[in-house]
Formats: C-alpha cells, structure tokens, sequence
C-alpha cells in the first residue's frame, strides 16, 4: 500500500462496506445515523462482517472508528476475496521447503485498469455511471490516493473540484452527499495526517 494512504485505507474500506450495505438496502443511514434493514448474509465475506458488527442507530463516524478497532482481519479477509477473485495471488519463497517470505502480486491488472478508467472518465469527461462510482471517487480522494487515479496537476486540480461539490456526481442526491461529506470531514479534520 501507498505509504500516504496506510494510516486512511482501513477507514476508507469500512467506510466503503457501510456505503455498500446501503446501497444494497441491508441498512439505511438516516441523517448520519445507521438503521439494519436486513441483518441477511450478502455472501460476500468483508460485507458480512461489517454487516454483523453494525451498531442499530450508531453515527456513522463512531461507528467506523469501531469497526476499525474490532475488525482485526480486515486485510486477510479482502486478500482473500481478491485471490478468489483471480485478481491477485499469494507466492511463497522458499529455500528447501523453508518459507522466506510471501508477496502478493497483482494478477489482473486490467480490472484495476477498468476502475480507474472509469473514475478518470467520470471526472474528466463527465461519464455517467453508477453511484457506486461516484462514492469509490469520493473515498479514494478521503483516502489520498487521486494521484493513483488521475496523472497530472491539473488533473487532480480538476478532481477535488468534483469532490467540493459531490452533486455533480452521478446518483448523488443531497442525503448521499451530507453523508459523503460528514466521511470527507472525519478523514480531513479527525485522522492524523
């Protein structure tokens, strides 16, 4: 992981399974508080966890820096999903059958490559696509890592001008955006830099 985005990356992913859940239906986030709708599995490993240890009427804030603290295997768990998902894979070294150390490697970058187009798209060209992208964008900018997105100066320039007004994304309606804001404000004002 980047070395500007470790201390924000764990925040950004649970931030991001919440904002999943809600766009699934499994909870509603009312005026920044969260409502389970459904408490049924997703199937999908990361989700479920988040899902399962979600406060009934938590803020959404405090509810991260929980999950933060109580999802221990955060990492493990999307490793995994990644490697089922044949988008990255697990080598071991070894020396006469002594393991030496294990590296991830990434094994698809073309799904990588697809997001990333798809964010520099809904930015610099004003592509219309799914809410989901239009959330992925704001949390990869809470997250610091537009410069991984978009290439040059301007054209981060040109992204955090969307992120000041998140409306202007795709699907975003002014519930949506006072929550992406209150997610924009905790990783600006609370985290450490």
């Amino acid at each position: 992981m980047l070395k500007k985005s470790e201390k924000f990356i764990d925040y950004g992913l649970i931030a991001g399974g919440i904002l999943q859940l809600s766009l699934m239906g499994s909870i509603s986030l009312e005026k920044g508080f969260i409502k389970i709708i459904s408490t049924q599995q997703t199937g999908h490993i990361f989700l479920d966890k988040v899902l399962k240890n979600l406060t009934e009427g938590g803020g959404l804030i405090e509810e991260i820096l929980r999950l933060k603290n109580e999802l221990k295997n955060l990492h493990d768990d999307l490793e995994e999903l990644l490697i089922s998902r044949g988008i990255i894979k697990r080598e071991e070294n070894t020396l006469l059958w002594i393991p030496l150390s294990e590296r991830i490697e990434n094994v698809n970058y073309a799904y990588e490559k697809e997001i990333r187009n798809t964010l520099r798209a809904l930015v610099l060209r004003g592509f219309k696509n799914d809410v989901s992208f239009s959330i992925l964008f704001s949390l990869t900018h809470d997250c610091h890592l537009l410069s991984e997105v978009f290439g040059s100066t301007s054209e981060i320039a040109d992204a955090k001008n969307w992120v000041k007004n998140p409306k202007k994304l795709v699907g975003i309606d002014e519930d949506l955006a006072i929550i992406l804001g209150l997610i924009s404000h905790f990783f600006s004002d609370k985290l450490p830099k």
